[in-house]
C-alpha cells in the first residue's frame, strides 16, 4: 500500500513538473515573441526612415518630381525615370494626362485654410472679390486651365464660358485643315487665349515611330496653326505627357532635344480633370479629381480636354472656374511667367 502511495505521489509530482515546465515554456515565448517583433519593427523602421531620408534627398537635388498622368495614376519621376503607378485617385479619371502631376511638381506643395467668398454675383469679380483675402486657399497661386485635342464643337462653348469670366486658358491643339477648324484656331487667337501645340494627328504610333516622325508631327500642326493665326507659337505638349509609356522605339530625350534646339517649351500638367477616362466622368468627379491636388500647387496646371465626346468638360468649367475665383487663385494663360511644369525635365 506504501509503495502504491510513494507511485501516485510520484506520478502527481512528475505531472507538476511537466506542467510548469510547459508553463515556463508558454511564459518565455510570450516573452521572446514581442521582443522579436520589436526587432523587426525597429529594422523596418530604421529602413523607411533610410528611404524618406534618400527621397527627400532626391527632392532637393531635383532628381524627384511626381505627377498624375492623363488616367489619374499617381507616378513618380526619378532621375528623369518614370516610376510605376503609386496609386489611382477615385472616381473616373483622366486619360492624356501628361497631362500630369501629377501629374504635380516636387516644389509645387503648401496649402492655407479657406472661408468661403460670399459675394453675390459669381460671374464677374466685384471689387469685394478681388481685394486680397490672404485666408484663402489660392491667395498667391496661379492655375492655368489648359485643354488638349481640339479644336472641337466644344471650342466655342468653352471660349464663351471663359469671357463670360473674363479669364484666359491655353488651347493644345492638334492638326484640322478643314475651313470650320480654321475658324476654330482664330477664334481661340483672337479671344486672347494661348495656343499650343499637341502634334497633328496624335497618334501615338505615329507621334513616337521615330525622331523624323516626331519632327513631322511637330511642323504639319505647327504649319496648320500658322495659316490659320498667322501665330508662330512655341508651345507644346507631348500627347499622352512626356513621360507617357508608349514611347518605346526611341527615347523622349531624343524629343526634347529637338524642341529645345528649336525654341520649344513644353509644358505637362500637375492636376488632372479626370475627363478622359474610358467612361465619361461626371462634373462632380471632374471636380473632386481637380480638388484632389489643386490646393497643394503654387502654380496648378489643370488637365482638361476639347473634344466633342466631352461635354462634361464643359458642364463643370463654370463651376470649376467660379470655385477658383471664390478661392482667390489668379487664372492665367501659359506665357513665359509660368514655371515649365514637366514630367521628364528638360535638361
Amino acid at each position: 500500500m506504501a509503495d502504491e502511495n510513494n507511485q501516485i505521489t510520484t506520478q502527481r509530482r512528475a505531472r507538476i513538473n511537466n506542467m510548469k515546465k510547459v508553463i515556463l515554456l508558454i511564459a518565455l515565448v510570450l516573452i521572446i515573441i514581442p521582443i522579436i517583433l520589436c526587432i523587426i519593427l525597429s529594422i523596418k523602421v530604421c529602413s523607411l526612415e533610410n528611404q524618406i531620408d534618400d527621397l527627400l534627398d532626391m527632392k532637393k537635388d531635383g532628381r524627384l518630381t511626381a505627377y498624375v498622368d492623363e488616367e489619374g495614376n499617381k507616378k513618380l519621376i526619378i532621375n528623369n525615370q518614370p516610376v510605376q503607378s503609386q496609386a489611382k485617385n477615385q472616381g473616373i479619371v483622366s486619360a492624356d494626362k501628361n497631362e500630369e502631376d501629377t501629374k504635380k511638381e516636387s516644389e509645387d506643395n503648401s496649402t492655407d485654410n479657406t472661408e468661403e467668398n460670399n459675394s453675390e454675383n459669381k460671374n464677374i469679380p466685384n471689387e469685394e472679390t478681388t481685394t486680397a483675402d490672404t485666408s484663402k486657399r489660392g491667395y498667391g497661386k496661379t492655375v492655368c486651365l489648359t485643354f488638349d485635342d481640339g479644336p472641337s464643337g466644344n471650342t466655342e462653348k468653352i471660349i464663351e464660358i471663359l469671357d463670360r469670366y473674363n479669364v484666359k486658358a491655353t488651347f493644345f491643339v492638334i492638326g484640322k485643315e478643314d475651313e470650320e477648324s480654321f475658324e476654330r484656331y482664330r477664334m481661340i487667337v483672337e479671344s486672347g487665349n494661348a495656343i499650343g501645340l499637341h502634334s497633328y494627328t496624335h497618334d501615338y504610333a505615329k507621334v513616337y515611330n521615330s525622331i523624323e516622325d516626331f519632327v513631322s508631327e511637330i511642323t504639319r500642326v505647327h504649319d496648320v496653326v500658322y495659316e490659320a493665326t498667322g501665330v508662330d507659337t512655341r508651345l507644346f505638349r507631348f500627347p499622352g505627357g512626356s513621360s507617357n509609356s508608349t514611347v518605346t522605339k526611341m527615347d523622349i530625350h531624343e524629343c526634347i532635344d529637338y524642341l529645345n534646339e528649336n525654341g520649344y517649351t513644353y509644358y505637362d500638367w500637375n492636376v488632372s480633370s479626370g475627363d478622359a477616362a474610358t467612361r465619361l466622368a461626371t462634373v462632380e468627379q471632374i471636380m473632386e479629381n481637380i480638388e484632389n491636388d489643386l490646393f497643394k500647387m503654387n502654380t496648378a496646371i489643370i488637365l482638361m480636354h476639347d473634344a466633342e465626346y466631352k461635354p462634361t468638360t464643359v458642364e463643370a468649367l463654370p463651376q470649376l472656374i467660379e470655385m477658383l475665383l471664390d478661392e482667390g487663385f489668379e487664372i492665367k494663360a501659359i506665357d513665359e511667367t509660368i514655371p515649365t511644369i514637366q514630367q521628364i525635365k528638360s535638361q
